[in-house]
């Protein structure tokens, strides 16, 4: 993690560390960073290593993007194969394993636009957690009402 550490100090003796032009284009393709070329370092390794460092200790984001790279070698990575790796690892605290749900809006069977929801898994597992017992408490009641008509059925009515 020494570059990190590297890019971070170069970028804290500048004072636009930024240019506005690459704040915020970090995933842009490369044809926007044609007509910006100055703006190419500060907008994708400046801006990566600033996010990096951001998700907190060294060796735990060291640890999820060796995972990243052992899982996309010899393959075309996407940002969201980062996240992914990112999410999956559960970086001390700081970032959850989340569960992503997006659903097209159509409108005369042509996607408009999507809804998207973000939920942690904090959540999920409450919920999910509370569903198993819910269930587990339906059996327990089913079984027990089987065995309830089971004995009444073989008891002799009347003696």
């Amino acid at each position: 993690m020494r570059w990190i550490a590297y890019v971070l100090a170069q970028l804290r003796r500048r004072k636009d560390a930024i240019p506005p032009a690459a704040r915020g284009h970090m995933g842009a393709p490369m044809t926007y960073w044609d007509r910006h070329g100055a703006a190419y370092g500060a907008g994708v390794y400046a801006q990566s290593v600033a996010a990096l460092r951001s998700l907190g200790a060294p060796a735990k984001v060291d640890c999820a993007l060796r995972a990243y790279v052992a899982r996309n070698a010899y393959g075309i990575a996407e940002p969201s194969d980062l996240l992914a790796a990112l999410l999956a690892l559960s970086l001390g605290g700081f970032l959850w394993t989340w569960l992503f749900v997006a659903v097209p809006l159509l409108t005369n069977e042509r996607v408009v636009g999507a809804v998207r929801a973000v939920r942690g898994d904090a959540r999920v597992f409450s919920d999910t957690r509370k569903a198993w017992l819910l269930l587990g408490g339906a059996a327990i009641a089913l079984v027990a009402l089987s065995g309830i008509l089971l004995v009444t059925s073989l008891t002799p009515i009347g003696g």
